[in-house]
């Protein structure tokens, strides 16, 4: 390197930097992007936004779309591929966001390093912002109108199928160690959470207010501040709650628990401990509210309670049923019951970060 200095003048990592911009492909951009989230320090990408990334570029390899270079993608095609591919139109319209968001990000972070340099900009387009001018993807009313049209958003109505769902989850709880999960469901459904927001939760009273330890030890001490937790005794401030730390948007929630959250909670505890018990479960799972149905799991905690719903739609009759779903019917609830609209839009939908 510093004979090529010597001969040429020129820094051999800034020659680098201009002919990999020169050469961009989709797969660069897709990673750099991710890097980004992954390292920002507002609101890092969470483990769930990361499986999407990786999803979309799984289906860009498939079409051999990473490999390419930006500059030879044209209009055309990119449209055709789009319009190919609307058999799952969500899916379909998030990979192409996200081909959008990452280009654009690396189109600014490209202004900045050509500054630095003294040059122009190698990276200046981004040929996936044709279905934006096009208007390829649908606006929020037709999404709307969409969901309302086909049931899809609200499975289970306030007066139609919630209280069949109920009925039929309660029935499982005895058989086939679907006490877990059974009580995971129902509890999502009362608490609007996403799966990742409470599988994780574990007993506050086996966390200590706050860390102990010297500044600086690795790993962190959890604490009832820093662990996503539940909390049964009668707290002078907030009474029994339960409490999600670092959400998707990147905040602590704290909810108060409700009755009948109250009663199914203490009965968890029991089963929890009972479940710890039979299965031979060392430390690290016996503090999980959901304790996971294997002791080998790499997590913990349950997490998984797709199958279970899938017995469960059949049983109720419904066409659709999925996880997501228990947290959108909780926002039909809310509706039902005249919830101010602040309240509701504190539980927002899943958006691609910026």
């Amino acid at each position: 390197m510093a004979l090529k200095m010597v001969e040429t003048g020129k820094n051999p990592n800034a020659e680098a930097r201009m002919i990999s911009a020169n050469e961009f492909t989709l797969g660069i951009a897709l990673e750099r992007y991710r890097e980004h989230l992954v390292t920002r320090t507002q609101k890092p990408a969470k483990p769930e936004t990361l499986k999407v990334h990786a999803r979309v570029v799984r289906k860009f390899d498939e079409w051999g779309w990473s490999s390419r270079k930006l500059k030879d993608f044209t209009s055309d095609e990119i449209t055709k591929k789009f319009d190919e591919n609307k058999t799952l139109q969500t899916a379909n319209e998030q990979r192409f966001r996200w081909a959008i968001a990452s280009v654009n990000w690396n189109i600014d972070r490209e202004k900045f390093d050509a500054h630095a340099a003294n040059r122009q900009p190698h990276l200046r387009f981004n040929p996936f912002e044709i279905l934006v001018h096009d208007k390829k993807f649908r606006d929020q009313l037709q999404l709307d109108k969409e969901r309302e049209e086909k049931s899809k958003r609200n499975p289970l109505g306030p007066t139609t199928t919630l209280g069949p769902f109920l009925e039929a989850c309660w029935s499982k709880k005895n058989t086939n160690d679907n006490e877990t999960g059974i009580h995971y469901a129902i509890l999502m459904l009362l608490w609007g959470c996403r799966k990742s927001e409470h599988a994780q939760c574990v007993w506050g009273e086996l966390l200590p207010e706050s860390a102990t330890d010297k500044p600086g030890q690795e790993p962190p001490t959890p604490t009832r501040r820093n662990t996503s937790h539940v909390w049964l005794d009668d707290d002078p401030q907030y009474g029994p709650y339960v409490f999600f730390h670092n959400t998707k948007n990147g905040r602590n929630h704290r909810m108060p628990i409700t009755p009948m959250a109250l009663e199914l909670l203490k009965r968890r505890q029991v089963s929890a401990a009972h479940e710890a018990v039979r299965r031979g479960f060392g430390a690290k799972s016996r503090q999980f509210v959901f304790p996971a149905k294997n002791k080998l799991s790499k997590s913990g905690h349950y997490s998984d309670v797709k199958d279970l719903l899938d017995r469960i739609r059949d049983e109720v009759g419904l066409i659709k049923l999925n996880r997501h779903d228990l947290r959108r019917s909780f926002g039909a609830v809310l509706t039902s019951l005249d919830v101010p609209e602040t309240i509701k839009r504190s539980f927002s939908t899943t958006r691609i970060p910026t």
